[in-house]
């Protein structure tokens, strides 16, 4: 579970790089770098662990599924967001970006083919509700319905990453060299898309921070961390806790640039414990 905090105080960051990073490079090239310096990252941290040779001896099934979890977690799940960030406002992006801790829990019950019980219900719908109660600042009616193409992009970006989570715990592989690989693919995929949509560009000195910081905290070693607590606790948990990341995105800009802080944020946050106090509880009871 300590690592699923981790996770959620980097992914926190989330709206903060992207906007940063963009300002100067568009979404295919900041997808790129971001990419490129996550795999250089969980790369060498694999050599420095010597765990590169756990891959030399890996069957074709491995690499294929590698490659594929690699395209749907670390290549498309960024791709539709960065499209969603490129395109809509923040907050827009932020409402429909964490619905995917809801998909987990779809994901996870169709495919480990367990019954859907009462408790889930209660994590989905306080889930989504946090959410809101965040993005809406307490007065749901002043939400902002997205537009279409934005509501598109980072749905379906939500829905990948979160098939990608579930079906990431059935690869027998330690999550460092397996994460290295995931954004090897990202790299070359990312790159190609870049060639085909737009042109090679280094970011500015200004917002060079942010790309550094997004590739190596809030995609590389993020993703160690949720590969690492994916092994050791249940999905549909770990998806109750990631429902908290919009209060600590908030949080974030509270601290960084003086953003107000309303009530709402404090009823959401207890919204989402209380919640998953009663989901741990019914599940070790059925």
């Amino acid at each position: 579970m300590l690592f699923g905090v981790v996770c959620i105080l980097l992914w926190g960051l989330i709206p903060v790089v992207s906007v940063l990073g963009m300002k100067g490079l568009d979404q295919y090239q900041f997808l790129f770098l971001s990419s490129l310096v996550s795999f250089v990252t969980l790369g060498s941290l694999t050599l420095m662990q010597k765990q590169g040779r756990k891959l030399k001896s890996q069957s074709i099934i491995f690499w294929l599924q590698a490659i594929i979890l690699g395209l749907l977690g670390t290549f498309f799940y960024y791709f539709c967001l960065y499209q969603g960030y490129k395109l809509g406002a923040n907050i827009e992006v932020l409402s429909v970006q964490y619905t995917w801790p809801a998909w987990i829990i779809v994901f996870a019950l169709l495919i480990s083919k367990t019954r859907f019980k009462w408790h889930h219900g209660i994590v989905i719908v306080s889930g989504i509700a946090s959410v809101l109660l965040v993005i809406s600042k307490g007065n749901i009616k002043a939400l902002v319905v997205p537009d279409l193409a934005v509501l598109l992009w980072v749905l379906l970006g939500a829905a990948g990453f979160a098939l990608f989570s579930v079906l990431s715990k059935t690869v027998k592989m330690a999550p460092l060299p397996l994460n290295t690989v995931f954004f090897g693919v990202a790299s070359v995929a990312s790159f190609m898309l870049m060639q085909s949509k737009s042109h090679f560009a280094l970011p500015a000195s200004d917002n060079i921070a942010a790309v550094l910081a997004n590739g190596i905290l809030v995609n590389g070693v993020s993703y160690y961390f949720w590969l690492a607590a994916l092994r050791k606790t249940k999905a549909e948990y770990l998806s109750l806790l990631t429902f908290l990341t919009p209060l600590v995105s908030v949080i974030y800009l509270v601290l960084l640039f003086n953003e107000p802080f309303y009530p709402a944020y404090s009823f959401a946050f207890a919204m989402v414990v209380i919640s998953g106090v009663i989901s741990v509880i019914a599940g070790k009871k059925t």
